[in-house]
């Protein structure tokens, strides 16, 4: 699901079910759809990460741009996950149906062990992404992780808290494109 061609790195998803068994719960699960998904060899800290895009069309998808530290979870920074479904309120807006936009920050857990997060919901985006390039950025320091759409900004933190999650030693970064 993955291909080069004239200098561009292209992700497929395709209809191809594959059969799992979930030991936990006992049952067969299908899952319907491959993806195509590169992740980077090196892990990186800090710095200004730029992806240039065109977006696939279609229901049911979730193509994503993000980073994840390289021995644990979380932390993850999500530059971009652009989920389709059956409804959104942005569908007139974006010029594609049913898709919602957000970057997100996942640091920690809080007290009952749910992963503590950070993000903008459903950001309303005025150009056409499945039409043209795009590019997709976050500039991410021991101060502030900000996100931009198109040079941009749609989204930043400042807070102690999220940061001192990243700050903390050995949180390298994988960069990953699905």
């Amino acid at each position: 699901f993955v291909s080069v061609e004239n200098g561009c790195l292209n992700l497929y998803s395709r209809y191809k079910p594959k059969k799992f068994y979930d030991f936990k719960k006992n049952i067969n699960i299908t899952i319907p759809y491959g993806v195509g998904l590169i992740v980077s060899k090196n892990t990186f800290k800090y710095g200004y990460y730029e992806i240039n895009g065109i977006l696939p069309t279609g229901k049911l998808l979730w193509p994503a741009i993000w980073l994840t530290a390289e021995k644990t979870w979380p932390p993850e920074i999500d530059i971009l996950e652009a989920y389709s479904g059956k409804r959104s309120n942005y569908s007139n807006k974006l010029g594609i149906p049913f898709v919602k936009f957000q970057p997100n920050i996942h640091y920690g857990f809080v007290e009952d062990k749910t992963k503590a997060s950070y993000g903008a919901k459903a950001y309303p985006i005025p150009f056409k992404p499945s039409q043209r390039s795009v590019t997709y950025a976050v500039h991410w320091t021991e101060k502030f992780i900000k996100f931009y759409y198109d040079g941009y900004l749609v989204f930043q933190t400042e807070k102690k808290e999220i940061l001192d999650y990243f700050n903390k030693e050995g949180v390298n970064m994988n960069i990953i494109l699905n």
